[in-house]
């Protein structure tokens, strides 16, 4: 599957990872997959060395490196948790809307990647998600 893909459609990937890690759910395993995509497609830098040969899988050890690469990527990554929240939700809704997710696969996806991990409560006007215009999202699901 990675094969097949092209650098944009790796380079986003990766970039949702960088929002995933501000939701403390960074998967090193992905990150590893893309960045060894990049390097079937031609794209090398010696920062990939350090992500594919990790010196240490702990998530804390791992993001320098990996934000060192998004950056060598010029990949404009989440700089924090809010920004984050928006990147996924904006690429679950975009997925459901084009068609290339089913809804319920993407609820599902929203909810276990973002949902569970932001305190959407603490921002609600009047109900939950609604700071984010998902209430509505939420109460199908």
């Amino acid at each position: 599957m990675v094969k097949s893909m092209s650098i944009k459609l790796l380079k986003d990937e990766l970039k949702h990872e960088a929002a995933r890690m501000h939701l403390r759910k960074l998967n090193i395993e992905n990150v590893q997959k893309n960045v060894d995509g990049l390097m079937n497609l031609g794209v090398y830098y010696d920062e990939f060395i350090d992500i594919v040969y990790p010196k240490s899988t702990i998530v804390d050890d791992f993001i320098p490196v990996f934000e060192a690469v998004l950056s060598r990527l010029e990949i404009d990554f989440p700089k924090d948790k809010e920004e984050a929240v928006w990147v996924l939700l904006k690429k679950c809704i975009n997925d459901i809307a084009s068609k290339a997710m089913d809804p319920i696969y993407g609820l599902e996806q929203i909810c276990s990647y973002v949902y569970c991990y932001y305190d959407f409560g603490a921002k609600a006007k009047k109900y939950l998600g609604d700071s984010h215009g998902i209430e509505h999202l939420l109460g199908l699901y």
